[in-house]
């Protein structure tokens, strides 16, 4: 099931990325920080969550995805927005959300 669902993403990426003609490199070196920086956060934020035991609260983890997908949106429209960057990370953040609620209805 996971398979499928990043093949799904990989392939929205693509379709994106050929339809608004966003090259795949970052914008500049702040731009790559950046991105990076709001990587290394969330994962962290994702540990403190799973040790912590708040995966059980769906608050938290609705929570915790909002922050993720909006700040990836920002960080995008900030850094490329000649390029509409922020169409991929738009996109990406619709094709994610899709999948788990796919994904919550095939567990249930």
């Amino acid at each position: 099931m996971l398979v499928i669902f990043l093949a799904i993403q990989m392939l929205g990426d693509k379709l994106m990325r050929k339809m608004f003609n966003i090259p795949k490199e970052y914008v500049n070196s702040h731009h790559r920080r950046a991105v990076w920086a709001i990587k290394i956060l969330n994962t962290m934020m994702l540990m403190v969550i799973i040790i912590k035991g708040w995966i059980l609260f769906t608050v938290i983890i609705g929570g915790y995805l909002v922050v993720s997908l909006f700040s990836s949106i920002f960080i995008d429209y900030y850094y490329g927005r000649e390029e509409k960057r922020h169409y991929l990370s738009i996109s990406s953040a619709i094709v994610g959300l899709l999948s788990l609620i796919l994904f919550l209805f095939y567990i249930s």
